[in-house]
């Protein structure tokens, strides 16, 4: 059976993701391990960060020798990973209230993290799993930042900084996440649409006509298609100039 095929830029994607991957994971699995020397002595922190390798190293070794399951591992690294940070920070901001000093700001540092994960999600997710990877996110961070405010009133420790740390988080996660969503929604419809008559373009018209006549094939019906072109249309162009004949097109 005849299919259609165009040059599209979905495979270069996944090569270049691929690529990233096998740069990237290596290169958590060495700061996940610098980590773990570093809080060897450390409790429920050593396993955090021991778990984080271990999810790596499994990556890898799925990008390497099983690529058809690759979305799936995508879907486990970017539900779990955020899990891992919340309770990292957690951990932290327990030290801080125990010993009254602060290792770093946990709260900047875990939005500045969520942020590229967010970015990730976007370019990596399916729509629906990217809503669901921000109500997560937004989730996490309301709990954790009730349980650490919670701690510090309790404790008669909490005052405006406090607070407006939290805030400041949630204000730059959530400009984040519209920025991020707007951004990929314009790039999604620049992909498949013409510019100038906001038609389906190639690359997105070429998988819908090899469906329909998977579908055709499938029923044992009749398919066609209708090609139609606009008479005179280059003595438009000709007597009102381009412009009116882009006009023309759009109308068309």
């Amino acid at each position: 059976m005849y299919t259609f095929s165009s040059f599209t830029s979905s495979e270069l994607m996944e090569k270049y993701k691929r690529q990233t991957y096998l740069i990237a994971f290596p290169i958590g699995m060495i700061l996940s391990a610098l980590y773990i020397i570093n809080i060897a002595r450390s409790g429920l922190q050593f396993y955090v960060a021991s778990a984080m390798f271990l999810e790596l190293g499994i990556c890898v070794f799925l990008i390497l020798f099983a690529p058809p399951i690759k979305y799936t591992m995508e879907l486990v690294f970017y539900f779990s990973t955020p899990v891992y940070f919340f309770i990292l920070t957690q951990l932290h901001l327990d030290v801080y209230l125990k010993n009254s000093f602060v290792l770093g700001d946990p709260v900047y540092s875990l939005s500045m993290w969520l942020i590229v994960f967010l970015i990730g999600a976007f370019l990596s997710l399916k729509p629906e799993h990217v809503r669901l990877f921000i109500i997560l996110i937004f989730t996490g961070m309301t709990v954790l930042a009730a349980n650490n405010l919670w701690a510090l009133y309790s404790s008669n420790e909490l005052q405006f900084a406090n607070v407006f740390r939290w805030v400041n988080a949630y204000i730059s996660m959530g400009i984040a996440t519209l920025l991020i969503r707007r951004i990929g929604l314009l790039q999604q419809r620049n992909a498949v649409t013409d510019a100038l008559t906001g038609l389906l373009n190639r690359h997105a018209l070429y998988p819908i006509l090899n469906q329909e006549l998977e579908r055709a094939a499938r029923y044992a019906r009749p398919f066609s298609i209708i090609l139609f072109d606009i008479d005179e249309f280059k003595a438009v162009n000709d007597t009102f100039g381009h412009g009116a004949g882009d006009v023309a097109l759009r109308e068309v």
